[in-house]
């Protein structure tokens, strides 16, 4: 895993995110630099080899690529000719490398670029990773996925930071409108697989009213039981034990292949948001397959959401 950390911007659940101008250059530099090291170790090079070659002036200046430095010297010509050097024939890798170099080359305008007073550095580059990733698995034990919830679910999760005080709701309207394109990435003709491991906890906490929970339930289960490619699995509290999360929040991004190393997005009530150091990945990785294992199966998730709705639906008729 080439990643690196970007750093804590901001703590979870703050309303004042640090803005940014325009598209991060961080995540594109990053996944270019993952892919152009994966075309090398395929093509059987090493960093001294290419540089022998006189593909580039050292082996430093190849290094500095693929760690994402900010100090590389990239360039089209450059990439291209690593690209040509190593054999890489497939028009997908090399548009994915060759997009990755102009976003970073040129800090291209992503849609949310338009929302900069609420879209803070670490959060662009979320948005920028899941439109990139083939394969996204999360787990949460806070709050649903922000990919899966529905609007007065999340309005209230964005109200809570103002509990005690005035909502600012220009500003929530405008996190909701960035939160409702961000889960257009699961309408696309390419949807990535996604698997979303929800802890138990999660599901029996209400936020808003049993309305909403209610309906944010039939929204899971309408995903589960209909989208091919999203897969919801609930972590019982009985198997958390066995489970042991390393953290409340983690996702996993897999990309195409040739096109970067996996990376972890984590978020935890003492850290805040940041995506993990390479050292840091096997770790959380191996915690994403063991919260999985210990998960329900589709079968036994949709009953049991079918279970909690069932559940609601007895509470409102009581009242």
């Amino acid at each position: 895993m080439a990643a690196k950390a970007f750093g804590i911007v901001h703590a979870v659940g703050s309303s004042a995110p640090a803005p940014v101008a325009g598209a991060s250059a961080q995540v594109p530099r990053q996944l270019l630099g993952a892919a152009l090291r994966t075309h090398r170790k395929a093509a059987g090079w090493t960093l001294v080899q290419v540089a022998a070659h006189g593909v580039v002036s050292s082996p430093s200046v190849l290094s500095r690529i693929e760690n994402g430095m900010d100090n590389a010297a990239i360039s089209r010509e450059r990439v291209e000719r690593l690209l040509d050097f190593y054999q890489v024939r497939d028009r997908v890798l090399r548009d994915a490398a060759v997009r990755h170099l102009e976003e970073t080359l040129n800090g291209r305008q992503r849609w949310w670029s338009d929302y900069r007073d609420v879209v803070d550095q670490t959060l662009g580059d979320l948005l920028n990773v899941e439109s990139t990733a083939r394969e996204i698995t999360s787990f949460e034990a806070v709050h649903i996925p922000g990919l899966l919830q529905i609007p007065s679910y999340a309005e209230a999760v964005m109200k809570v930071p103002y509990l005690g005080g005035e909502v600012d709701a220009a500003k929530v309207k405008r996190r909701m409108d960035v939160r409702r394109r961000r889960q257009q990435v699961l309408d696309e003709d390419d949807v990535p697989e996604y698997s979303a491991i929800i802890d138990e906890s999660v599901l029996r906490r209400w936020v808003g009213d049993k309305t909403v929970m209610r309906e944010q339930l039939r929204k899971l289960y309408s995903f589960a039981e209909n989208r091919s490619r999203v897969h919801i699995r609930i972590l019982p509290a009985r198997n958390w034990k066995d489970a042991s999360p390393v953290t409340t929040s983690m996702s996993l991004f897999k990309f195409p292949d040739g096109a970067g190393d996996d990376m972890v997005y984590a978020e935890a009530s003492n850290l805040g948001a940041r995506w993990l150091k390479a050292e840091e990945i096997d770790l959380h990785r191996a915690s994403l397959e063991q919260v999985m294992k210990y998960s329900l199966g589709k079968a036994e998730s949709l009953a049991f959401l079918q279970l909690l709705i069932d559940q609601l639906l007895i509470d409102e008729c009581a009242d």
